[in-house]
């Protein structure tokens, strides 16, 4: 008789690791006795492949069974095969306007490649984000004109004016629709992610092998 194959999600932040970044040994002996029963595990987080993808392999998290969802659903990766199953992205046409609309307003705006965190100028935002997603930083004054890819997510920030990103994100409402999806993950953080994008549409692609998987 066949064994049905059960997939486990799990958020990562304050759900799978806990206030010092660790997982604990009585969640790692769970994965672990699910993986060798030939079930999968699915790590489900907003942050960039590259920001936690060190953390699975760490833990011996990349073997066989393991996945990874990041940018808020925008990416599907296997984890023991190091390949990208799924990556839904922002044209660069409208990278551009967000760029451009977040520098008129006076914010902060970053977004990412394979490796890095792509911004204009690194200043106090930058160093918030990477206390808890260590990533390497890559300033260029030039973007959004040196960007190769399309990226996976944008995300703007203010610590100290909500304010200024609620007008922000209210001017952008009507361009944004059919293009972009905008959210915030934290008081301070306004995430914008390809529209149709989200953890939890990401679950239904990864649950349905037969599905088309667009790849950029």
């Amino acid at each position: 008789m066949n064994q049905t194959v059960k997939i486990f999600f799990t958020d990562m932040d304050d759900t799978l690791l806990n206030s010092e970044k660790q997982v604990t040994k009585e969640n790692m002996d769970a994965i672990s006795e699910a993986l060798a029963a030939g079930h999968k595990i699915v790590f489900n987080t907003g942050r960039p492949l590259s920001g936690f993808l060190p953390i699975l392999k760490e833990l011996g998290l990349d073997r066989e069974g393991c996945y990874a969802i990041a940018f808020n659903g925008g990416l599907i990766y296997d984890c023991a095969a190091q390949k990208t199953l799924y990556r839904r992205t922002i044209p660069l046409e409208y990278a551009r306007v967000i760029f451009e609309k977040t520098q008129e307003a006076g914010l902060y705006c970053h977004t990412y490649s394979d490796t890095s965190l792509l911004c204009r100028h690194a200043g106090e935002e930058t160093r918030v984000y990477t206390q808890a997603i260590h990533i390497p930083v890559v300033e260029d004054p030039l973007l959004p004109e040196h960007l190769a890819e399309e990226p996976c997510k944008m995300i703007v920030i203010d610590l100290h004016d909500r304010a200024k990103m609620d007008a922000y994100r209210a001017a952008m409402e009507t361009w944004a629709k059919g293009k972009i999806s905008m959210f915030y993950s934290s008081p301070h953080y306004l995430e914008h992610v390809p529209e149709h994008v989200s953890k939890g549409l990401s679950l239904i692609h990864i649950s349905e092998p037969t599905r088309p998987e667009p790849i950029s």
